[in-house]
This record gives C-alpha cells, structure tokens and sequence, in this order.
C-alpha cells in the first residue's frame, strides 16, 4: 500500500521552527551555521523531527525525499565506536537529498552527528549556504563541537524533542527505506571491529579544561 501523502499543516516539527531557531543561537552567530535539524529515526519506520527551517522540511517529507536518506546505514552497528558517528556531508556529494537541498535551499554544506540507541538513532545535521566554502573543511574539523552542540541540544530543547516524540507528534513513514548497517572495509591492516574489541578502556576520560583534571566514567 502506498503511503499517502503527509499534511504537514500546522504540524509540531513546522510549527516548533521559532523555538528551534532560538537554541540554535550559538550555531548562526559563531559557528557559521544557518540550518539545523534533529531527526530521531526509530527502526519501526517512524520519525520526529524538530527544525530551524520548516520550508526545506515540509519539501523534504511532501517529496519523499525520506526514501532516498543514506545516512542511517550508519546508525545500527552496537559497536561502542559507532555509537557516536561522525559525517561529512562531502561523503553524500551525489545524495538525492544533499543536491536537493543544495538545489532548492542553497545549503549543500554541512556534517551529520549520529547518535545510536538500541531502538532508535538520533540525527543531528548541521549545514550552512553554498557560499560559505571555506565551512566545509570546518564542519570536518571541529567535530567535536558539533557533539557538544548536540548535548546542549539535550539539555535545551529538552522539553520540544519529549513533544516531538510523542506518538501523535511523530511521522509514520510506512514507506521509508531503513537501510541496513555497512560493515566497515576490512584488508589485512584494517579491520574496524577487531581494533575496537581489543581496544575497549575500562573507563573513558577526558580533561576538564577549567581545572586541569580527568574525568572519568565506567563503560556499562
């Protein structure tokens, strides 16, 4: 059966665009940014979404662009290292989605951070216009910024995402395509799983820059 087409009128992830674009202060003032969206993509085909930019939204869903998303073939491996992924979109340069965008919207640069639960992944996609260049290699730089955002996102817009992800708030897209998780490229030199399986710290620390100490955290 096919999917109808969705009416986004009046929908919470159009509608939430103002409070969104409040959060996100920080991305638009020093991080050169002018879009952001937050996808929770859950493996029973449906979806919440919160935004900064309702237009490209409501063309992304109206169009089915869901249908030809790549980026979730990243977000199903239970490997500690994929559970935080890190993407430059200059990975997706002939994404159906990516040159859409870039098309219609004028934002065709920008990264994606994933975060992988057990029945859900959390998308965090950052982009900026065509023009600013100079921000492709930044995106690709400074993860780790990006993952800080993603936290404060938590923390701020704590409240829209448990709305966003009520059942009456989320999008069912019986005809998405979950595309299954690619195992990393394996030679003789390389192989992903058996480095992370034998590599595995007891406990992961990192520097509190403030007062020059380590902190740390028992991996469950």
């Amino acid at each position: 059966m096919n999917q109808p087409i969705l009416n986004l009128k009046n929908h919470f992830c159009l509608t939430s665009q103002n409070e969104i674009q409040q959060i996100c202060s920080p991305l638009f003032k020093h991080f050169n940014t002018t879009y952001f969206n937050f996808v929770r993509r859950y493996t029973d085909g449906s979806e919440s979404c919160l935004t900064t930019d309702s237009k490209w939204t409501e063309f992304f869903y109206t169009e089915r662009l869901y249908q030809k998303v790549l980026s979730d073939r990243y977000a199903r491996s239970t490997s500690l290292i994929h559970r935080v992924k890190h993407i430059p979109w200059t990975q997706f340069s002939n994404s159906p989605v990516r040159l859409a965008q870039s098309k219609h919207f004028n934002t065709g640069i920008g990264s994606t951070i994933i975060f992988t639960r057990s029945n859900y992944a959390d998308f965090f996609h950052f982009g900026t216009r065509n023009e600013n260049i100079e921000m492709e290699e930044r995106y690709a730089n400074f993860p780790e910024s990006l993952i800080q955002f993603a936290h404060y996102f938590y923390d701020k817009g704590r409240k829209l995402i448990e709305n966003s992800t009520q059942k009456n708030n989320r999008l069912i897209l019986t005809d998405r395509i979950v595309h299954k998780y690619e195992m990393p490229p394996k030679d003789n030199y390389f192989n992903l799983e058996k480095f992370t399986s034998e590599s595995i710290p007891k406990n992961l620390c990192y520097i509190l820059k403030e007062r020059g100490k380590y902190i740390c955290h028992k991996l469950k």
